[in-house]
């Protein structure tokens, strides 16, 4: 048995290839093939034994053609047309047992592109506590979708009214945290970690937050620091985008480097996992990274960033998704660096943001039972 996966984003390639590697350790005879609509699909190119299929591309926008006609115009100049087209051909050519579609309506409605059903949905971009389903998604979903497992029993029940064929079982973004144990040797003190996010802008976010760091390390004594480098984008590129009179320092063990800066050392590293588990506070500008970190129960403060990813609009889509686990400041490195500053110290309020994010985000082990479901409807559509 074969299943295709359909993925758009870092965030939805990361959960389908938690999920796939999942099926590996408990389902090894069931195979996998995939297609990541966004980006080139690092999370699954990491796993054995998978077929990647092609084409996959990097576009400027990083998957945000629609926020705007600027970043609309530069993907299309990258070729987007004729992306959008060889990916449609690609999926049009498959004959996998079932499908699992990661993302949004617009990821759904390329997959089904593909002549294979069973479809299992993984509706990962919406929320009744951000915005419900539109009526035409919702019918979209009826149509095509044998099942969807939504992101939160919120927003399960208000599918399953809708006759859409929904359940929550947990949300899997939390069984990727999987920390291997490296110790960054930190001295003693809170320890903050920076989460400039995983596409293009995140440079340009991460020397925001890198600033906020060294005005937190000149109010708060003493206080550790952890940035987050995503695969996806080199060292090289944070380290040459840096401003005076910060300095890239090398680094041991699992810190890769150090960025300092007036008495603020900041060590990047690529072990996410194990970063935001030995971290106290987030400092993020992150789409699916903070949401796991508020799962952890790590409070977060954020700002609108640079780019067409976290803008002010995905901000305060995030507040209502996380609850009081996520505060928002101005754009403002010393408003950073305050927020986080006044939630280290009030114990009351730090407890309160993490008991939010945990409550918001549910309890891990979502994977298995994915699995299970996928596994389950896959069969009996094929008859096995």
């Amino acid at each position: 048995m074969r299943l295709l996966w359909v993925s758009n984003g870092h965030g939805e390639d990361t959960i389908g290839a938690l999920l796939v590697r999942t099926f590996q350790k408990r389902q090894p005879e069931i195979k996998h093939t995939v297609l990541p609509l966004v980006g080139l699909g690092e999370p699954y190119r990491r796993l054995a034994d998978v077929e990647v299929l092609e084409p996959t591309q990097a576009l400027p926008s990083g998957g945000f053609s629609g926020r705007s006609p600027g970043y609309l115009w530069q993907d299309i100049r990258a070729g987007l047309f004729s992306l959008l087209s060889r990916q449609k051909r690609a999926l049009s050519q498959q004959a996998q047992d079932a499908m699992v579609v990661v993302g949004d309506l617009y990821a759904l409605y390329l997959a089904v592109r593909a002549p294979v059903r069973p479809i299992v949905f993984l509706p990962t971009a919406k929320s009744d506590y951000i915005s419900p389903h539109l009526k035409w998604e919702i019918s979209y979903m009826k149509k095509y979708a044998a099942c969807v497992l939504a992101r939160d029993a919120k927003t399960a029940e208000s599918l399953r009214r809708a006759k859409v064929p929904a359940q929550y079982v947990g949300n899997p973004m939390l069984d990727a945290i999987l920390p291997s144990g490296v110790d960054f040797k930190l001295p003693p003190g809170p320890t903050v970690a920076i989460l400039p996010g995983s596409r293009p802008e995140a440079i340009a976010n991460g020397m925001l937050l890198l600033e906020a760091a060294r005005r937190l390390a000149g109010a708060l004594k003493p206080v550790n620091f952890l940035f987050s480098r995503s695969p996806s984008i080199a060292l090289e590129r944070f380290a040459a985008a840096l401003p005076e009179p910060w300095q890239l320092a090398p680094g041991s063990g699992p810190a890769e480097a150090e960025f300092v800066c007036d008495g603020a050392r900041v060590l990047a590293s690529t072990y996410f996992s194990d970063l935001i588990c030995q971290a106290q506070l987030v400092l993020g500008m992150a789409g699916t990274a903070n949401e796991q970190a508020a799962g952890l129960g790590k409070p977060i403060v954020t700002c609108p960033g640079f780019g067409p990813q976290f803008t002010e609009r995905f901000v305060r889509g995030q507040i209502r998704l996380l609850g009081g686990a996520v505060v928002a400041v101005k754009q403002d490195p010393t408003a950073l660096a305050l927020e986080a500053k006044a939630i280290l110290l009030d114990e009351q309020r730090y407890k309160q943001m993490a008991a939010q994010g945990k409550a918001r985000m549910g309890e891990p082990g979502a994977a298995s039972r994915m699995v299970e479901i996928i596994a389950r409807l896959a069969r009996a559509g094929s008859g096995g």
